[in-house]
């Protein structure tokens, strides 16, 4: 028997301990792990039954006590929880307000910045969305993809933000704990992609350390290559992330923990609203829409607002297919360059900061406004398959052998370069890398 602290002169029987970051139970009600408000640093239970939310540093419910989940100091000291809820307006108001905090503080695109933003919504309401979330930004400057990385951690539930992971880091992960998981630049070998590409699908468990855990969440993840062609990761959005060249505000510590305070009691409440509502079929089943699994999963997170569902989802379908409309795949006038010097006479070599020259000259001309460093220039590269090694005294480049040039050919066909609708007089590169005649 255990005093029921609700009134201090009856007892209650209490016949489980658990310790938990979060519990949907049967009858619908819910706990969430929050900050203790009345004591820093320290862990408390809310409890939420469809009328006023509660905050203990305990729960007792149906004969189970519920005590916040045990977790490392050095873990501890990663995420940022929300300390209570408060009312988060529409989702219109929510999803505009948080699109705008992406456009203050990040060089992402306008449509970008709704994608990351429904990634964001994603994260906190796992159980109503079957298939992986996963986002994928492509920051050829790293520090462009960890500044969008350090937004999310301030907004997601609850993020934990990491460094070059790798596969056998997220088995050191406390299986109770529904972090979203935001990776910066990890080991992006294969096996560490069919690992991420195995977590988060709801009703699916792994094998950890002999135990049974289930891990839903949503995930991020930055790399300054781009995403290879493969199917190990599952449904994906890719974004594009390129700096603009303008001035960015501050984004410290102070900074990141005021818009945690100030956006993720609206985000708990936006879950408990979710969540505690009558759930339709289709947020129950696995999704098989044409439009894509992942596009179709994400309706849950709209489906009180058609107008915003139907504003938004293109976007992200366009995302999901490596198409990112507000923003030009910056290899396009890279390879563009690149072949353009391939028809030069007696060209045998080209440098990385003639490139940097050639693309920024083009981008300029049609209207653009990011410059691209010899860094970036050289991680794009990279991504392409085209290795750069130290020429001579003046720099890394390309020999532009024969290999290398029919290389550049195909891909510049393979990512629609507008030059390859028509081939150059007397080049057998360009002859090679048309499509066969049907």
């Amino acid at each position: 028997m255990r005093k029921d602290p609700s009134n201090s002169g009856s007892y209650a029987p209490v016949n489980l301990v658990i310790p938990t970051a979060g519990e949907i139970l049967d009858d619908g009600t819910m706990i969430e792990l929050v900050e203790n408000p009345s004591q820093p640093h320290a862990f408390a239970l809310l409890k939420f039954d469809g009328h006023e939310p509660e905050i203990r540093s305990q729960i007792e419910h149906d004969g189970r006590l519920y005590i916040p989940l045990l977790i490392p100091s050095t873990l501890r000291q990663a995420l940022r929880l929300p300390s209570g809820c408060a009312p988060s307006g529409s989702t219109t108001e929510l999803f505009t307000r948080l699109v705008s905090v992406f456009a203050n503080f990040t060089d992402l695109a306008k449509q970008a910045q709704k994608s990351v933003v429904a990634t964001l919504l994603a994260s906190w309401i796992p159980e109503l969305i079957p298939v992986s979330v996963t986002l994928f930004l492509w920051a050829p400057d790293p520090a462009a993809g960890a500044r969008v990385l350090a937004v999310l951690s301030s907004l997601c539930r609850p993020a934990l933000a990491l460094s070059g992971a790798a596969a056998r880091d997220f088995t050191a992960l406390p299986g109770a704990l529904p972090a979203t998981l935001l990776l910066f630049r990890p080991v992006f070998n294969r096996r560490t992609r069919e690992s991420l590409g195995a977590l988060g699908w709801r009703g699916f468990w792994t094998l950890r350390r002999g135990r049974l855990v289930e891990t839903i969440g949503a995930k991020a993840i930055a790399s300054d290559a781009a995403l290879p062609d493969d199917t190990t990761l599952g449904p994906t959005l890719v974004v594009h992330v390129a700096t603009t060249g303008r001035a960015l505000p501050s984004l410290d510590k102070k900074i990141l923990e005021s818009l945690a305070k100030e956006f993720l009691p609206h985000l708990l409440r936006y879950r408990l609203d979710r969540c505690t509502s009558p759930i339709g079929e289709s947020d129950h089943a696995y999704p098989g829409s044409p439009r894509g699994s992942l596009v179709h999963a994400l309706e849950a997170c709209f489906r009180d607002e058609p107008a915003l569902q139907e504003a938004v989802l293109p976007l992200i379908e366009a995302a999901q297919n490596g198409q990112d409309p507000g923003r030009a795949d910056p290899r396009v006038p890279l390879l563009e360059a690149l072949r353009a010097r391939c028809h030069e006479k007696g060209r045998d070599r080209l440098y990385v900061g003639e490139i940097a020259l050639d693309v920024n000259a083009q981008v300029l001309a049609n209207g653009g406004k990011c410059e691209l460093s010899s860094r970036m220039i050289g991680s794009l590269l990279r991504s392409l398959g085209l290795a750069t090694r130290k020429l001579d005294r003046r720099g890394r480049g390309l020999m532009l052998d024969e290999a290398t040039r029919l290389r550049i050919h195909r891909l510049a066909r393979e990512h629609d370069v507008p030059s390859t609708r028509e081939a150059f007089p007397d080049c057998e590169e360009c002859a090679q890398a048309q499509p066969p005649a049907t």
